[in-house]
């Protein structure tokens, strides 16, 4: 992969890499702790790339709309104090944000199919 040169030489070595990759079926058993770290990471960087890229803003716990800067801290706070266990409760954090930005997911994705 580091030794690719253009796009066509990316893909042929992800792809490589890929099929080397020991597949398992999809219902094979998973940890609950991984589950709930794979979905607070999810919410975590969908909420950091829309503050980043998407101008959206938190509202924190007291009502108080943030700027930019104080959003990431926000939600890099609710991460550290949901990472033992809890990280599905990023969800909600991630549910809040798009309510509170006006943001329809079901609209946003029939755009995105254009």
């Amino acid at each position: 992969i580091k030794q690719a040169r253009n796009v066509t030489q990316l893909y042929n070595a992800a792809k490589k890499f890929n099929d080397m990759r020991l597949k398992m079926p999809h219902d094979t058993p998973q940890s609950k702790t991984w589950v709930d770290a794979y979905k607070g990471a999810g919410a975590y960087y969908t909420m950091q790339n829309l503050i980043r890229f998407h101008n959206c803003k938190a509202i924190d716990d007291t009502n108080k709309r943030l700027d930019k800067y104080q959003s990431l801290a926000f939600i890099t706070a609710k991460a550290e104090m949901y990472r033992n266990g809890e990280g599905w409760r990023l969800l909600a954090v991630l549910k809040k944000m798009l309510t509170d930005n006006n943001i329809d997911i079901s609209k946003k994705m029939a755009e995105w199919r254009k």
